[in-house]
Parts: C-alpha cells; sequence; structure tokens
C-alpha cells in the first residue's frame, strides 16, 4: 500500500512469546524461574559512570518525520477456509505511527506477501514447538539418569562409609584391648616400683641403723683398745717388778742357803734339832712361789739353828702397799668394770654365752710367759655344746 510515495513496512503478524503456564509442565521437570538482570551500579565516578547507558537515538535531528497507517488484518490466525470465501473480507486494523521520510509504509506490502511471511512463521513456530517437546524428551530422560546415577552414588557412598566404619570399629576395638593390656602393665609397673621403694626404704633404715650401730661400735672399740693398751701396759709394768722380785728372791734364797751351810759346819748339834732341809747345788727349777716357799723354810731353819727353840716370837707383819704398777693395774681394772656396766648389751650378751667357754689366766715364770686357758669365744645365745679351739 502507498500513500504519498512512501511504502509502509508490514508488521509482525505473531504477537510477542509469552511463556507457557506452569500446569503445563510435567511435575517432574523443574520450571524455568525468570531472573532479573543483575543491576550495574558504579561505586566511583570514571567514564562509565557519567556517560548515559542508554545509547543515542541514531535519527539524526535533521530528518524530518511523518504519519503513516498501517493496517494489520484481523484475526491473524485464519483458517483455510477463509480463502475460499472471497466475498467476504476480512477486517483490518488501521494503526497510524510515526516513520521517517522516505520510509515506505509497512502496511502497503502486497497481501501474498504477507501470506507468505505469515506461512514461514507457522512453519517456524511448528519447529520450534517439535524441538521443544524433543528437549523437553531429553531433559526427563536425563532427569531419570541423574536420579540413577545420584542412587548409584549414594549407595557406593553407602557402602563405602559402612566399610570405614567397620574399620573404625575395630580399630577402636583393637585400640580398646592395647589400652588395656598396657594399663595391666602399667599396674603391674607401678605395683613393682612400690614394691621396690618399700625394700629401698627398709634397706636404707637397715643402713642407718647399721651407720649408727658401726658408729657406736668404732666408740666402743676405741675405748677398748685404749683399755686394752692401758692393760698391756700395766702387765709389763708387773712383769718388770715380777722380774725384780724374781732376782731378790733367788738371791735371798741363795743368801740363806749358804747361812744354813756355814750354820751347819760350825755347830752341827743346833742345826740337827731343826727340820731336816739340804739345799742342793743342782735342784730341779722351781717357779717363784716354790722358790719363795723355800726361802720362808731356810730362813726358820737359820733362827732355829741361832736361837735353838721352835717357838719363836716374830715380829709384827709390815703393812704392804701396792706397788706402783699394782695400783696402776687396779685403776686400770676400774676403768674396765666402768666401761662394762656402760656397755650394758655387750655385757647382756656376754650372759648368754656357751658355758664352756673359760677366762684365761696367764703366769710368768723366770721372765716367760705360760698360758693355762681356753681363748674367750663370741656367741650367741642359741650356741651350746662343748666349745674347741683349733
Amino acid at each position: 500500500m502507498e500513500d504519498g510515495g512512501t511504502t509502509a513496512s508490514l508488521a509482525p503478524l505473531c504477537p510477542p512469546y509469552s511463556p507457557p503456564p506452569l500446569s503445563s509442565f510435567p511435575k517432574d521437570i523443574p520450571v524455568p524461574v525468570k531472573r532479573r538482570e543483575p543491576k550495574f551500579v558504579p561505586y566511583e565516578p570514571y567514564k562509565a559512570a557519567v556517560t548515559p547507558i542508554v545509547p543515542p537515538s541514531t535519527v539524526k535531528k535533521g530528518h524530518r518525520t511523518k504519519l503513516a497507517a498501517l493496517e494489520i488484518p484481523f484475526p491473524l490466525l485464519r483458517d483455510n477456509s477463509a480463502g475460499k470465501r472471497g466475498s467476504q473480507p476480512s477486517p483490518v486494523i488501521s494503526v497510524v505511527r510515526e516513520v521517517p521520510e522516505g520510509t515506505a509504509a509497512e502496511g502497503s506490502a502486497p497481501e501474498g506477501e504477507t501470506a507468505a511471511r505469515l506461512a514461514s512463521l507457522e512453519k517456524q513456530l511448528e519447529v520450534l514447538t517439535e524441538q521443544k517437546r524433543d528437549v523437553e524428551d531429553q531433559l526427563r530422560v536425563q532427569l531419570q539418569v541423574n536420579t540413577e546415577l545420584k542412587k548409584l552414588l549414594v549407595a557406593s557412598l553407602g557402602e563405602d562409609m559402612q566399610a570405614r566404619v567397620q574399620f573404625l570399629s575395630e580399630d577402636k576395638a583393637k585400640l580398646a584391648e592395647d589400652i588395656s593390656f598396657y594399663s595391666a602393665k602399667l599396674q603391674e609397673g607401678m605395683e613393682e616400683v612400690d614394691r621396690l621403694s618399700i625394700q629401698s626404704d627398709v634397706w636404707r633404715s637397715k643402713f642407718l641403723a647399721s651407720s649408727l650401730m658401726i658408729d657406736e661400735l668404732a666408740g666402743w672399740k676405741a675405748r677398748l683398745m685404749h683399755q686394752c693398751e692401758d692393760f698391756q701396759e700395766s702387765l709389763q709394768w708387773i712383769a718388770s717388778e715380777h722380774q725384780h722380785l724374781e732376782t731378790n728372791v733367788v738371791a735371798t734364797y741363795r743368801l740363806l742357803s749358804k747361812l744354813h751351810e756355814v750354820l751347819a759346819t760350825t755347830d752341827p748339834m743346833k742345826s740337827g734339832d731343826g727340820p731336816a732341809f739340804k739345799p742342793s747345788a743342782e735342784a730341779p727349777p722351781h717357779d717363784l712361789l716354790q722358790l719363795s716357799a723355800s726361802t720362808q723354810q731356810l730362813a726358820r731353819a737359820a733362827c732355829q739353828a741361832v736361837h735353838g727353840s721352835t717357838n719363836l716370837r716374830l715380829l709384827p707383819a709390815p703393812s704392804v702397799v701396792p706397788t706402783p704398777a699394782e695400783r696402776f693395774a687396779q685403776k686400770a681394772e676400774g676403768t674396765f668394770e666402768t666401761l662394762k656396766r656402760s656397755f650394758s648389751p655387750v655385757s647382756t650378751s656376754n650372759t648368754s654365752l656357751s658355758p664352756g667357754v673359760t677366762s684365761e689366766k696367764c703366769h710368768h715364770v723366770n721372765g716367760k710367759t705360760t698360758h693355762e686357758c681356753a681363748t674367750t669365744l663370741a656367741c650367741c645365745r642359741h650356741c651350746s655344746g662343748h666349745l674347741e679351739e683349733v
């Protein structure tokens, strides 16, 4: 259709696409949801923020526009029977719009071109509908496949997790057994440590007691050694005095023997009245006691030879005092008695010795010491029987 040298373009006969209702989709197909386009929010003033987002109009201001009429047939979708009824024209809607000058109006296109375009659009619609159906079928199949895969994945993961849980349970049970075993071992070790600590305390107490006893015995030993030294010194001193006494007694015995011989030669009648005592030059050896007794007999015989009577009136006996060695020995003996009283446990233990133990007695003859004793043996109260020294 031409109007004033302009041709109006044919308006699209297909209405704009509108989404189908939600009830038309199957229940297992996800419904597409229209998303809002993201908005551009500038945070700082740069070139894109100061320039307009909407592109400028391509229509130049210098061009002029005009109003053109556009005729649109109504209804758009006509059945095929409409072509057979050529006597009844189809209703037409006339629309006026502003178009630039020099362009033809869309409504000026011939009717045959409009029908051909409408037929092509219908074919495209059928093709798109078929494609949509195919896509829906593919989507349904894909959803089923995804569901099956999800079930298989969940089943495999469940089996894996079950095996993992079983392994962890067995490992936990084994660890519990190990913990109980090592706990028992640790308890035994603790008991052994306690027992050893008790034994160590006992032995420590014994050691301390032994140390105290050793210190006490060391003190007793020192005192006894000092006492033994005193006794040894007194014995040496007494032995020296005994040697002097022996020398004097022997000299007296020799003098009295000579005096007895002289009296016997000068007055044999007087010497014969008394007891006969004839010392010989080769007399057997005597100890000091026997020698002193012989000296007493010689002196008595000499007195009888001089006085001629057996009844002799002797002078009173002189008071005899102990010698220095005897005094020192008596002092050492007193100290030893005091020391024995201080050793009460030792003295008590000495009373429980076996009766076979005897004391030692020593005799000095001619400067030689003779022992007529058994050595004192230290025995406990449980010992009994005869003891012999080897």
